[in-house]
């Protein structure tokens, strides 16, 4: 009875050792957990940038994208999509061709745009491009001022997932 009573209070080598890998699971599941949270985060943002780097600094793949597509409605024809005329100038023929893109064909609308999985949402002024975000999990919002038709505008981007 003494021997019994003498080791109650008493924690063996064994009972620490298991304690110590529950407790490093549960550590090693929750950093992986919230690294992948991070880097998502992080691809979203670097795309959000690119985008909006594209659209609004580039003229697109070929310079004259939106006069073939506004023609024959060919994605194909399309390389990559840009909205620019001149430095800070968006040219208005290429925002109605974007706009005809993404009604008659979203998904490959965001294939031309490099967003990949991600959802896009435009607003030029009063026009609205692209799908609102809702019950969206991440949105990232880049909003940029540009000349179109001589007018000063606000361009409002998201990428949302």
């Amino acid at each position: 009875m003494k021997a019994a009573a003498a080791l109650r209070g008493i924690i063996s080598t064994y009972d620490v050792a298991i304690a110590l890998t529950i407790f490093t699971f549960i550590a090693l599941f929750y950093l992986s957990a919230l690294s992948h949270v991070a880097m998502q985060a992080n691809n979203i943002e670097s795309v959000a940038e690119r985008v909006a780097a594209n659209l609004f600094e580039s003229y697109g793949i070929p310079p004259d994208w939106h006069v073939s597509f506004l023609s024959n409605q060919n994605f194909n024809e399309v390389l990559s999509v840009g909205l620019a005329k001149d430095f800070g100038e968006i040219d208005w023929k290429k925002v109605e061709a974007l706009y005809n893109m993404s009604a008659n064909d979203y998904d490959k609308t965001r294939l031309k745009l490099g967003i990949g999985r991600y959802n896009f949402y435009l607003e030029i002024g009063d026009l609205v491009i692209g799908k609102a975000p809702t019950n969206a999990k991440n949105v990232i919002v880049i909003t940029r001022k540009v000349l179109a038709g001589g007018d000063a505008k606000d361009a409002k981007l998201c990428i949302w997932q």
